[in-house]
């Protein structure tokens, strides 16, 4: 499934690579300690699949490995709200979570696609309060009167 997209492995490049386009990041979480049935039909069935590498072109598609030897993977997995694999997760470029997708299911690219949607809404709707919260601030306190510079 890493052919079908540019697939990155470790967070900090998928938060450079965020920052850089601007897109956001979706986050495959797996464990390599042990198979996991739906893991490998979610890679499978869902992110080795055409629909999933379009979906892949829309953001930076992020690798999240646990292995159980490295305790900052396990930390992530954590961090993430996950308690299972597969775990999804979007991300904003400052690893900020803006979605996750419930672990020990079945997934599909459209519930992919939903939970990125979602996060997009989220920002768009942040970013829209953001801006009415400036315009109320502009009212209450206008601008300050401009002081004629000192001569000496």
């Amino acid at each position: 499934f890493l052919r079908r997209g540019d697939w990155c492995t470790d967070l900090a490049t998928a938060q450079q690579r965020a920052a850089a386009t601007g897109k956001l990041i979706l986050v495959h979480c797996t464990r390599s300690f042990a198979p996991c049935g739906t893991s490998i039909r979610c890679e499978r069935e869902v992110l080795d699949t055409p629909e999933f590498e379009a979906l892949a072109r829309e953001v930076v598609p992020l690798c999240h490995v646990t292995t159980h030897l490295d305790a900052t993977a396990d930390r992530l997995l954590a961090q993430w709200r996950g308690s299972g694999w597969p775990h999804h997760v979007v991300l904003d470029a400052t690893g900020r979570v803006l979605g996750t997708h419930a672990s020990h299911r079945e997934k599909s690219v459209a519930e992919l696609r939903d939970l990125v949607g979602r996060a997009r809404a989220f920002l768009a709707e942040e970013a829209a309060i953001a801006a009415e919260r400036q315009a109320l601030y502009c009212l209450i306190l206008p601008p300050p009167l401009a002081t004629p510079a000192l001569s000496l």
